[in-house]
């Protein structure tokens, strides 16, 4: 679309333009002066008192509150610490296939998100979520720039994902989104020649990066630092976005409405922090001023002169006539009475456009009740929302973006590996054919607000809990686990209790403490523990469990159990214990207890406890797996 230097140069002159108000289409101030004012809130910029008139008064007390950086650190951090969940949705009727299909998928974009951050840190730059939160904080607005390519240099994939001021940006929307968006910086003459090549006549350079639906360009200082390349993709792979609600609004006489869009921190207080600045200062004034301690000395010829030295520091002896003489104090300025009045409406100004001091810092040790904890929080969550809300959108037009790139221009697979969503390690690998282009990504971002969880959880127990012989529950336990508790995944709760209740079993507990007591030496001790087990019946190798194991005719064959064990660890990340089992069967040697317990531990997390049973009841009976196919199944991560 754009393919000249001259082109693309004029372009972005002319939208800086717009964004810096030069256009002469509005009296309020543009894009870039209300950005770089907040900046210089954020900054603490020092106060500079001032006349009537607007001229500097040198000499007078200058003021500069830090409630602007106060409150920024405060909704920076409460965004940086919400909980960010990513989930890739499957339809209620979806088979397992696809379940572990979009799990893997998952994975793999958690794994990306990790190269992201480690590849921006190599840049001396935070995390993308911590930077993106702080333009949104303190700009208003977001910008990033998204790319999955192959280089000559690395042996997978390169993630390459900028976040962009965006107050160094210019773009221009049309019906389907961006039509181009460039990013404009300066740059060292060590970076230009780094980056691109080029040897600049200055120590810095402007560096325009250029996209536009079909190509993207770099021009440096006015010369190509890529000339324009066509990149497939189908769009800018660049997303730029205001924070808050306000759409796109034209005025009575059809012009834009740009310089007010996106929230930043300050967006209803930074008209505030300069008139609480000048009356403090002003009353700063007015206490120096009584600390002068400037005396009046009246006589008859008005001609007299205290000596040069503080009164109330060195003794002296003043003489003067009786009557006709006499040493008074200066009186003392002092502040307006409406002064007051003015301090306290500023502050309560302030106080309704950030957070309510000293409550929202932690500085109140009065109890609150449940019902006050859950206003409190609900009255917050105003202040974060709309930083948390971008933050999800932001995330969600990453992955999409990320895993269409992956889909659509690599070849070849890719390993990635992090922490899910359980902050679990992992380390998995993917194919491009493994991508599928339907999946629906969700990412919400929820700021972490005080929360009376002793209350929630007796509302939990009391929504879940009968009231007698054939009457139902209100909730179910998973229902209350996820709407009452608010419990980030409420099924794999439920697997820890089955867990828990499995390793609460007597024969894994005893075959856990024969275990435990063999690898701190004491066999003997071990020996005798076990015989007591098998004695009374408690032991992995003593009597079978009771109850017949599900099957055919009420029985199930050994090898069905075997290969039922083997499938199932297979499936759920046991193949080294699936090993352990095929070697055993094919050297005819009993399995260890402790591998039985683990065994027995999956399943009942899993949910599988007749499958459990009867391999416990297979194992215990002092019976082989002769027959067994020794076959191990393929794992979905293999």
């Amino acid at each position: 679309m754009f393919e000249t230097i001259d082109e693309i140069t004029q372009l972005v002159r002319d939208k800086e333009a717009e964004f810096q108000g030069d256009t002469g289409t509005s009296t309020a101030p543009s894009l870039h002066d209300r950005m770089e004012g907040d900046f210089e809130l954020l900054t603490l910029e020092p106060y500079q008192p001032k006349d009537m008139y607007g001229n500097v008064r040198k000499g007078y007390q200058s003021f500069t509150t830090s409630k602007p950086r106060n409150f920024f650190d405060k909704i920076l951090d409460g965004v940086n610490r919400a909980e960010m969940i990513l989930t890739i949705e499957t339809e209620e009727d979806a088979n397992e296939t696809e379940k572990k299909k979009a799990a893997l998928g998952e994975l793999f974009l958690f794994g990306l998100l990790e190269r992201i951050n480690r590849r921006l840190q190599r840049r001396g730059e935070p995390p993308l979520r911590e930077s993106l939160a702080y333009w949104m904080c303190a700009r208003g607005w977001y910008a990033m720039r998204a790319l999955i390519y192959k280089s000559t240099r690395e042996k997978e994939p390169v993630v390459d994902v900028l976040p962009w001021d965006p107050m160094r940006c210019t773009w221009e929307m049309s019906g389907d989104g961006l039509l181009w968006a460039a990013h404009k910086r300066f740059a060292s003459a060590a970076q230009a020649q780094a980056e691109y090549g080029i040897t600049t006549e200055g120590k810095t350079a402007y560096v325009i990066d250029f996209w536009d639906k079909d190509m993207n360009a770099v021009i440096v200082d006015g010369v190509w630092g890529k000339e324009p390349t066509p990149h497939d993709i189908g769009h800018p792979p660049v997303l730029i976005g205001a924070v808050g609600s306000m759409p796109s609004m034209q005025r009575k006489d059809y012009t834009g409405t740009i310089e007010y869009r996106g929230d930043s921190v300050w967006a209803s207080s930074r008209g505030l922090y300069e008139p609480w600045n000048h009356y403090v200062s002003l009353l700063m004034d007015i206490a120096e001023a009584g600390m002068v301690g400037s005396m009046v000395w009246e006589t008859e010829e008005g001609n007299k002169t205290l000596p040069d030295v503080d009164p109330f520091r060195n003794r002296q002896i003043l003489q003067i006539k009786a009557g006709v003489e006499k040493l008074s104090h200066l009186e003392l300025p002092k502040a307006p009475l409406e002064t007051a009045a003015i301090v306290k409406l500023i502050l309560d100004d302030i106080q309704q456009g950030t957070l309510p001091y000293p409550l929202a810092y932690g500085g109140t040790e009065e109890s609150m009740s449940g019902r006050a904890l859950a206003y409190l929080g609900d009255q917050t969550r105003s202040v974060y929302s709309p930083y948390s809300n971008a933050m999800a959108l932001a995330y969600t037009w990453l992955c999409e973006e990320l895993l269409s790139q992956f889909k659509n221009k690599v070849k070849g697979k890719m390993t990635v590996q992090g922490y899910d969503n359980k902050q679990q390690y992992y380390r998995a690998e993917i194919k491009p054919a493994g991508i599928d282009p339907n999946w629906f990504v969700s990412v919400t971002v929820k700021p972490k607000l005080p929360r009376d969880e002793e209350a929630e959880i007796n509302m939990a127990n009391a929504s879940t809990a009968s009231r007698g012989p054939g009457d139902l529950p209100l909730l179910s336990k998973e229902t209350a686990r996820e709407n009452i508790l608010q419990l980030r995944d409420p099924l794999a709760e439920g697997d820890k209790i089955l867990a828990e209740m499995g390793n609460a079993l007597p024969p894994i507990q005893g075959a856990r403490i024969v275990a435990a007591m063999r690898r701190r030496g004491d066999d003997e001790g071990a020996d005798l523990v076990q015989r007591f087990l098998d004695a009374q019946g408690l032991g992995l190798g003593g009597q079978p469990a009771t109850g017949t194991p599900p099957g055919q005719n009420g029985a199930q064959p050994e090898q069905e159990i075997i290969k039922a064990v083997l499938l199932f660890l297979a499936e759920n990340g046991g193949q080294e214990l699936a090993k352990v089992i095929v070697e055993s069967i094919r050297g005819g040697a009993a399995l260890d207890p402790q591998v039985i317990a683990s065994v027995v531990e999956l399943l009942m997390q899993a949910g599988q406890r007749d499958l459990a049973q009867a391999f416990v009841a297979l194992m215990s009976g002092g019976r082989g797996a002769a027959g067994a196919t020794g076959e191990q199944p393929t794992g979905v991560m293999a």
